[in-house]
């Protein structure tokens, strides 16, 4: 939770002037007077076509509505949480974040419901929200403490759902240390423990029997497992199950040849969100000391079958293939088209020349994190090439060609100057971060039938 920390702290100065509006009351505000009012600020991004977020607005107004009952339980007032000789600050307000297709609900809410949305204008904090909290699907809510500007939960709706009078409130999750000790089942019956692990790589493996991709993704990770444990090498995985019944997951841990905690186990949630996992099937990739080394290690799975290159150590830039092209979806990216094509009368030299444009500013992003912002990407195949800028709708734009592509805005932005050089690319790149740019919509039909797998 640390990194989402940093950077929102980081971008509260660019987002603080941002207007937003109360429901059910006249008048502006900003977000910095929602942040000043209120002990715990609640980010939710939501749809209003979106039946699950029809469906979780209930449960929300509920929790909204018991305030004094959550304060009864959890004493979360403190003389920390108020200025001194001013009144208390109120518990929580919700500001929502709805996407640009989307509009808020018109429905009345009890004039009591401290609750918020960003102005219409407001579309640069909007997107920028969204790319900070890596919101992939709705509804999301993202929990800030405002005394410490403190990022709580990246994503706390079924903290709502299944602690509706705020026992656990705010619902940090332990950090991953806490997490892993204890007991863990393995494949000869016996009992082992986190702390009898032996030194070496660690794979979380998040799944349940009942996903169809999961099912498929194990047995894809069974074979590189294997491969791996052969080559001498430690790797142990752990499997945290998202299993609904105990039958599933006696039925799915069968299959598999790791260590897993039991079913039912509070430590499966836990190191999930400790380890902001959004999505199954997941395989997180840590060292020894529970340090994260690489999150997608589903897609390492996939690119390295044999397992060549275990431990899988994230790259600052990366070429862009029908594989890693899936990242696309799920990050902000540099994209460099076409060096092959460009330099195929030149030498090999010229090919990485044209790479090293990029290698010093992915650098200087990746700064020794394992999740950057921003991936950097180069396409040196053509078929790769083709493809992706058929998809983006920028075929027919002359190559090389450096664009910036944002799954958060579903947005392109492509750099118009006629040479590519590494000045030429830290412009561009800072003209996108201070939102100067202008974007072109994904085309949606060709973006929702290509298969990035």
């Amino acid at each position: 939770m640390d990194v989402y920390t940093s950077r929102f702290r980081l971008s509260y100065e660019y987002l603080k002037a941002t207007k937003v509006v109360r429901h059910n009351k006249l008048g502006e505000s900003t977000l910095q007077m929602v942040f000043d009012e209120y002990q715990f600020v609640a980010i939710y991004f939501y749809h209003d076509r979106s039946m699950l977020c029809q469906s979780f607005n209930e449960q929300l107004y509920k929790f909204m509505g018991n305030e004094a009952e959550v304060l009864k339980n959890t004493a979360v007032l403190s003389a920390a949480s108020c200025a001194t000789n001013s009144a208390p600050k109120a518990l929580l307000a919700v500001v929502c974040v709805v996407p640009s297709d989307g509009t808020m609900s018109q429905e009345p809410l009890p004039s009591s419901l401290s609750w918020f949305s960003l102005d219409v204008g407001a579309s640069f904090a909007k997107v920028k929200l969204m790319r900070l909290f890596h919101v992939r699907r709705v509804p999301c809510l993202t929990l800030v403490r405002t005394s410490s500007m403190e990022v709580c939960s990246i994503d706390c709706c079924s903290e709502v759902q299944n602690d509706p009078t705020g026992l656990r409130f705010p619902w940090c999750p332990k950090s991953l240390l806490e997490s892993c000790t204890g007991s863990l089942l393995s494949k000869d019956g016996s009992v082992t423990d986190f702390a009898n692990l032996p030194k070496g790589v660690r794979g979380f493996l998040f799944a349940a029997q009942w996903c169809p991709p999961c099912r498929s993704f194990v047995q894809r990770l069974k074979e590189t497992y294997r491969r791996i444990r052969a080559s001498s090498q430690t790797f142990d995985v752990i499997f945290c199950s998202h299993d609904r019944s105990p039958l599933g997951f006696q039925r799915f841990y069968d299959d598999m040849p790791w260590l897993a905690i039991p079913y039912g186990d509070d430590r499966s949630l836990m190191i999930s969100k400790a380890l902001c996992v959004q999505e199954i099937p997941s395989l997180l990739i840590l060292d020894e000391d529970f340090k994260l080394l690489n999150r997608h290690g589903k897609l390492e799975v996939h690119l390295d079958a044999m397992g060549k290159e275990f431990p899988w150590h994230p790259r600052s830039i990366i070429e862009l293939t029908e594989r890693t092209a899936s990242r696309l979806r799920d990050d902000v990216a540099v994209i460099l088209f076409n060096l092959l094509q460009y330099f195929l009368e030149g030498s090999i030299e010229d090919l990485t020349f044209a790479q090293n444009f990029l290698l010093p500013i992915a650098e200087e992003h990746f700064q020794e994190q394992t999740e950057p912002e921003i991936i950097f990407f180069y396409a040196a195949e053509e078929s790769i090439n083709d493809r992706i800028l058929e998809v983006f709708g920028l075929n027919d734009l002359p190559l090389p060609l450096v664009c910036i592509s944002d799954p958060f805005s579903e947005s392109i932005y492509v750099c118009d100057h006629p040479n590519v050089s590494e000045d030429i690319i830290r412009q561009f790149l800072t003209k996108f971060k201070q939102d100067e740019l202008t974007p072109i919509p994904y085309p949606k039909s060709k973006f929702a039938s290509f298969a990035l797998r």
